[in-house]
């Protein structure tokens, strides 16, 4: 297992959306787990993959997915190239913007991951009704106390 995690880059990202985009086409309809007996990876790989929930795809893991739809893993990669270059050159000032266009929606929060702190706190700031808010209210003296008085 790697030390540090890493992160998706904008190429990752279009290569996991094409896969999507491929695999919601496939006829079959295929489960992740008729795709992890298909391909020797775990379901829960390939959910973490489709969900970008989990480490990147490695090359792989890509190419086996493309095999198992049937397609050209140097044109997907491709694709994914193109793609990914497009995002970049167009949202290129500004890394949150980037993150931004994989927004489904305005209630969407992006994966701020890569992001300093200065800049996801503008974005905090700048877009609060995304976020629960929890406030302390009430006796905070009497509930410290309670807390105190625990064994």
């Amino acid at each position: 297992m790697a030390k540090t995690a890493r992160r998706w880059s904008p190429l990752d990202k279009a290569a996991v959306r094409i896969l999507a985009k491929i695999r919601e086409d496939d006829l079959r309809d295929l489960s992740y787990r008729q795709m992890a007996k298909m391909t020797g990876m775990t379901p829960s790989r390939l959910s973490g993959l489709f969900l970008e929930t989990m480490g990147p795809p490695t090359l792989d893991e890509f190419c086996t997915l493309c095999e198992l739809f049937d397609k050209s893993a140097p044109q997907t990669l491709q694709s994914a190239i193109i793609e990914s270059q497009q995002n970049v050159s167009v949202n290129h000032d500004d890394g949150a913007d980037a993150a931004l266009a994989d927004a489904d929606d305005d209630s969407a929060v992006p994966d701020m991951s890569g992001w300093s702190a200065d800049e996801q706190a503008a974005y905090v700031a700048s877009h609060l009704d995304q976020f629960d808010i929890a406030a302390k209210h009430g006796d905070i003296e009497r509930e410290q106390e309670a807390f105190e008085e625990q064994p």
